[in-house]
């Protein structure tokens, strides 16, 4: 689970966040299903044990302990380099990025 440090800039009923986080991967198991047959070889294809992601968030309050809030996050190391991707996977990109949008309903205390 990545832990987040985030700056908070508080505006009336708003919150903006940004911030960075960092996770380590424990564990992983790939595969593909497809038309042609794919074999995944996993110590030339492996991923990079940890991530690195920049991340941005907005909250809104709707209620006293109530509040909105959307968080998108992405990678700034790729998760795989390209010299690992599997070529009929490649995209051209310089790599394989985790990207995530969040959204939550938070109850405050």
């Amino acid at each position: 689970m990545p832990r987040p440090l985030l700056l908070h800039y508080n505006m009336f009923i708003l919150d903006y966040e940004a911030g960075v986080s960092y996770a380590r991967l424990i564990a992983s198991k790939e595969w593909a299903e497809a038309d042609v047959p794919v074999v995944i070889d996993p110590v030339a294809a492996h991923f990079n044990g940890y991530d690195l992601d920049y991340l941005a968030g907005l909250s809104m309050r709707i209620g006293k302990h109530w509040c909105w809030n959307m968080r998108y996050e992405y990678s700034i190391v790729p998760v795989r380099p390209w010299d690992r991707v599997l070529p009929r996977y490649s995209d051209g990109s310089p790599g394989k990025h985790n990207e995530t949008v969040c959204l939550r309903l938070v109850y405050l205390l």
